[in-house]
């Protein structure tokens, strides 16, 4: 039960709304009913779409590359919503995919280049040295 209060309490701190029992019950109703239109709606669509589709030399679609990312992003306003991190909304589009050899195989290719080249530099940004102090 620990991690549930875990994962669905990030979004109730005092700054932003107040924390009560209620919301957090609303939190984890919104995340079964998320979890449920993933599973019985969504789940089947992709592999629907996936399945129409032809990876010509290793290359994910333009169409469906656009059909991917759209669901990503909206699953991931859908998790901050309901009042947790939206990572977890594109974590979950992810899982739609990960069993689709063929998708994921293009999908590294393509995508993976993009992501690894920018990953170093927010890296980089992220975690710069502190400024050497001066003994004078």
């Amino acid at each position: 039960m620990t991690w549930w209060v875990g994962f669905c309490w990030p979004a109730y701190r005092p700054s932003r709304r107040r924390a009560s029992p209620e919301r957090t019950c609303w939190c984890i109703a919104g995340l079964a009913l998320f979890a449920a239109g993933t599973w019985l709606v969504l789940r089947p669509l992709t592999a629907w779409l996936v399945a129409r589709q032809q990876f010509r030399k290793g290359e994910v679609p333009p169409n469906l590359m656009a059909s991917v990312i759209a669901p990503m992003f909206a699953m991931g306003i859908c998790t901050y919503q309901l009042g947790i991190f939206a990572i977890f909304g594109g974590f979950a589009a992810g899982l739609l995919f990960h069993r689709f050899d063929a998708f994921v195989n293009a999908w590294h290719r393509q995508v993976g280049r993009f992501v690894l080249g920018f990953f170093p530099a927010g890296i980089l940004h992220l975690h710069r040295p502190a400024a050497p102090i001066s003994s004078g």
